[in-house]
């Protein structure tokens, strides 16, 4: 099972990192998945809390926390109000 116990789309790194073509069909079929909400949250909850693990095992420790739309979801999990687990 994955760490994120499942609950990820199952194909969502492909969707985020996906390989490289030369079709204009294959590259807007890559574009609508990426804009998918689904995948496209999913990425930005992943990569804030990616970047608040590498600051805080860094030593810095947030003195505000902020964010827009998903965004705000993250800065909960930031200010210790919200957990992912």
């Amino acid at each position: 099972m994955p760490a994120n116990g499942g609950r990820l789309p199952p194909d969502a790194a492909g969707a985020v990192f996906p390989q490289p073509v030369l079709k204009t069909e294959a590259r807007v079929e890559q574009a609508t998945r990426l804009t998918d909400a689904r995948l496209a949250q999913t990425a930005i909850g992943v990569a804030s809390r990616i970047y608040l693990d590498i600051l805080t095992s860094a030593g810095v420790t947030p003195t505000l926390c902020a964010g827009h739309s998903f965004g705000e979801v993250s800065a909960l999990h930031c200010a210790g109000v919200l957990s992912w687990v």
